[in-house]
């Protein structure tokens, strides 16, 4: 799925769930920077220890929170600045 597809979906998702415009706005700028990094680093596959990667480099950048939510059968993470 590309970049582009992702934010879609999210956003769609992020919709049916009724999070506040400003909330979605925050969440997509934070995917979308992950989503960059991923690119950066020419990731093919995205894992546990890749994440864990990008948590470090985030949070010695700035702070950062993670919020983790449940769709379907498995967890998924939300980075948000």
């Amino acid at each position: 799925m590309r970049k582009q597809e992702i934010l879609l979906s999210f956003e769609r998702l992020l919709k049916i769930e009724n999070y506040s415009e400003q909330t979605i706005k925050n969440y997509l700028s934070s995917i979308k920077l992950f989503l960059e990094y991923v690119e950066k680093h020419k990731m093919e596959k995205v894992t546990d220890k890749e994440i864990g990667d990008y948590l470090y480099f985030a949070s010695s950048k700035k702070k950062i929170l993670i919020l983790i939510y449940e769709t379907s059968d498995r967890f998924d993470r939300i980075f948000i600045y």
